[in-house]
């Protein structure tokens, strides 16, 4: 842009002239570094680009340049898989490759015993150790809840002898947590499978009768010795319930028994329907 100023001299030949500049404001822009303060806050404002080593280089150095990095990058597909075992494995250079299942248990330090593909090892402080084994002993040593108890009943009514000291038989399981007990083999028996300090309850209802006594009684591992027992004389017109509860300090294979005994002259019946034996591990 130009600036036009006429001037009258009478001073000087010619007395009136005129004068002809450029407008400062305007000079040396076309081409020109853009102010500081403008550059700091546009879009090319220079980025601490030095560290950059990986998907991008130290070249990225403003926003404009990252943006652009970025839209060109490329990233890895994972491959198809052709086989239901077939897993995807990062390969460490941000692509994914297809592994199958017995080179996915390489790279994991799994591998089956040659005599059974049931067996498998992990590598643990440069030792190959059997997983099975090892994840046992890391479930061993934490705290969890499982409880180990049974309770057994009759289906029917069983026959005692009289004057004589009788253990009862159970057919039917309530619970059994661990295979305490079993129906078909010993199945007067709740057997321990974990060692340690057992509750034992029973309850043992005898038929109408009114001759006699009537008893309940706990016996360890076949012993003939009563440990704990219960003693009632009969009601008249009522049935004889005896409950019986102990703790007993058991090893695993122990076991225990309840045993009913009746001196009323002849056999009498147990009821089935309130006779009962259980236990659960305390501690």
């Amino acid at each position: 842009m130009m600036q036009i100023t006429e001037h009258l001299n009478l001073t000087k030949s010619p007395a009136w002239y005129q004068e002809i500049r450029s407008i400062v404001l305007f000079d040396k822009t076309e081409g020109g570094a853009l102010p500081s303060t403008i550059e700091r806050v546009a879009a090319y404002t220079p980025l601490v680009s030095t560290g950059f080593d990986g998907n991008l280089t130290p070249s990225v150095n403003n926003l404009q340049a990252l943006a652009q990095a970025v839209d060109d990058m490329t990233l890895g597909a994972a491959p198809a898989t052709t086989a239901a075992d077939d897993f995807q494995v990062g390969n460490g250079s941000g692509n994914w490759i297809k592994k199958t299942l017995a080179q996915t248990k390489t790279i994991l330090g799994i591998f089956a015993d040659a005599a059974s593909d049931s067996v498998y090892y992990v590598r643990r402080n440069a030792t190959w150790t059997n997983a099975k084994t090892y994840f046992d002993t890391i479930y061993a040593s934490l705290s969890h809840t499982h409880i180990a108890a049974a309770r057994v009943s009759h289906s029917t009514t069983q026959s005692i002898a009289n004057a004589t000291f009788q253990a009862l038989t159970f057919d039917t399981e309530t619970y059994d947590t661990d295979a305490m007990h079993d129906t078909g083999t010993n199945p007067t028996r709740l057997t321990c499978k974990v060692a340690g300090k057992y509750i034992v309850t029973s309850c043992v209802a005898f038929n109408t009768n009114t001759t006699g006594a009537r008893i309940c009684a706990f016996r360890l591992n076949g012993s003939a010795t009563n440990l704990n027992q219960q003693r009632a004389a009969p009601i008249a017109t009522y049935q004889t319930i005896l409950t019986i509860c102990d703790i007993y300090d058991m090893a695993v294979n122990d076991y225990v028994e309840v045993f009913a005994f009746q001196d009323s002259g002849a056999a009498l019946d147990v009821i089935s329907a309130s006779t009962s034996l259980a236990m659960a591990r305390l501690a």
